[in-house]
């Protein structure tokens, strides 16, 4: 149904603009207590630039600058937000850490 479709991309906008947030606040806490070392750890730079991407995403949808230029990237950042999520979980965690391994 054409109203679903929209209601379902709404609910989407939602809550991606809850993760951001969410991410943003956390990003700021472990800055403000970490400092310097914050940027030591390799899932923090992860953290960050997930946050940066994320952060440029909603101002380019907020501000309806995406005709700029290609955001269909945006889409897989979206999909690494996931790898944050879970980046506590040991194992996937190793299993992320083992697959960008293999990427070098």
């Amino acid at each position: 149904f054409d109203g679903q479709k929209k209601e379902y991309e709404e609910v989407m906008n939602l809550i991606n603009n809850v993760l951001i947030f969410v991410f943003v606040l956390e990003a700021a806490i472990k800055i403000f207590a970490l400092r310097c070392n914050y940027f030591k750890d390799f899932w923090n730079i992860f953290d960050s630039f997930i946050v940066f991407v994320g952060l440029l995403d909603f101002v380019m949808t907020q501000t309806e600058t995406q005709g700029l230029f290609d955001t269909s990237i945006f889409s897989l950042f979206r999909a690494f937000r996931f790898i944050k999520l879970m980046q506590r979980v040991r194992p996937i965690r190793i299993l992320i850490w083992t697959f960008l391994k293999s990427l070098q």
